[in-house]
């Protein structure tokens, strides 16, 4: 049996090994390049990677990893490249792509540059106040009922009854002067801000007394800035 010195050394021995070991593993940098790797990389090498990945959507693990070693060491690449990623993600769902004046007013100027540069968000214009191009404006739908029209407004709530979704422009509900996009049997869909202006086509009815256009398909909601 080890006398008290030799047991002294071996958990001396033992401590250190440990120690060493949380150190490397604490320091260790989770940056994962799909190139040759780099002790070193530098804040653009890490972004351009990163960008890479999420443009071709491959490397999630990868990307991820990143995501991460920029967080904890280049403060306006990470920044960029968040408002880039979750931006793309939301123009790729239900909705589509936002215009890129809205944008503008929530993601970084160099995020911007990429979202345009990919085609990730528009720079057509929104339809005008007056109804421009056939357009009926929220408040005057109720005058078209019966009617197929185009109709615009500004989005005041999204209320859900299971899978249906229900989009009130204009005023909420139970407002009845309000403009009511009715979405049939859609699911869960993302949440848009208030104040997005939407538009749809359709034939105009009323529900108690409630100017609406019934639609079965999120894609035929129109979204502007």
């Amino acid at each position: 049996m080890p006398g008290a010195s030799a047991l002294s050394r071996i958990a001396t021995a033992s401590i250190a090994v440990a120690l060493s070991i949380a150190i490397l593993t604490g320091c260790a940098s989770s940056y994962r390049s799909p190139g040759a790797e780099t002790d070193a990389p530098s804040c653009a090498t890490v972004f351009d990677d990163s960008l890479t990945l999420a443009r071709g959507n491959v490397g999630t693990n990868d990307l991820n990893s990143n995501i991460d070693w920029l967080s904890r060491n280049c403060s306006a690449e990470y920044d960029t490249l968040i408002d880039y990623v979750s931006t793309r993600a939301s123009a790729e769902g239900a909705f589509g792509p936002q215009t890129c004046a809205f944008l503008a007013q929530h993601v970084s100027p160099d995020a911007l540059t990429l979202l345009r540069t990919d085609r990730v968000c528009t720079d057509d214009a929104s339809p005008s106040d007056e109804g421009a191009s056939g357009s009926i404006e929220w408040d005057a739908a109720i005058n078209y009922i019966g009617q197929t029209g185009h109709v615009c407004g500004p989005l005041t709530s999204m209320r859900h009854s299971e899978d249906d979704v229900f989009l009130n422009l204009g005023l909420d509900y139970p407002h009845p002067g309000r403009f009511t996009i009715v979405l049939w049997d859609v699911g869960g869909v993302e949440q848009l801000p208030a104040g997005t202006r939407l538009c749809a086509s359709g034939p105009i009815t009323s529900y108690e007394g409630t100017a609406q256009i019934e639609l079965r398909s999120i894609e035929a909601v129109e979204v502007y800035g």
